[in-house]
């Protein structure tokens, strides 16, 4: 699964089957230690040939947080000033539909439940704030 990138690879998520999985590329214009983001791409690879089977390019800071139970959509985290939004993306078309919006932008550490009911997250800018969001996407309850 090499890629030639010049940034770095997060938030691997596998798929419910063990089949793929799926993560963050963001790369970095210039040298990486400088750290100017300018491009995130969600990428689900499969692991039974190690090949690319879907990319999804994104202007904004995206981080893949899960899977749906049934292996067909995916929950993304975009990150946009003054706001969080927590997304459902069809793996089969692309398309995405906002959940819920977070109040707040600077947010460290998204985790899902496997469920897809329940997520929780800590403010980056009050580290003491850790938050848990119940029974946010309709369509999963």
């Amino acid at each position: 699964m090499a890629e030639d990138i010049n940034g770095y690879v997060s938030f691997a998520s596998y798929s419910p089957d063990g089949q793929r999985v799926a993560f963050t590329i963001a790369e970095y214009e210039g040298e990486w230690h400088v750290k100017k983001r300018n491009k995130w791409t969600i990428v689900i690879y499969s692991l039974d040939d190690h090949t690319r089977l879907w990319a999804c390019p994104s202007d904004r800071a995206t981080d893949c947080l899960g899977w749906s139970p049934d292996g067909e959509w995916l929950y993304l985290a975009s990150f946009d000033s003054p706001s969080t939004s927590i997304n459902r993306m069809r793996i089969s078309d692309g398309s995405v539909i906002p959940v819920v919006t977070l109040p707040w932008s600077n947010v460290w550490e998204i985790a899902m439940a496997p469920s897809c009911s329940t997520f929780i997250c800590v403010r980056g800018d009050r580290q003491s704030d850790v938050w848990l969001v119940a029974d946010f996407d309709p369509d999963i309850r």
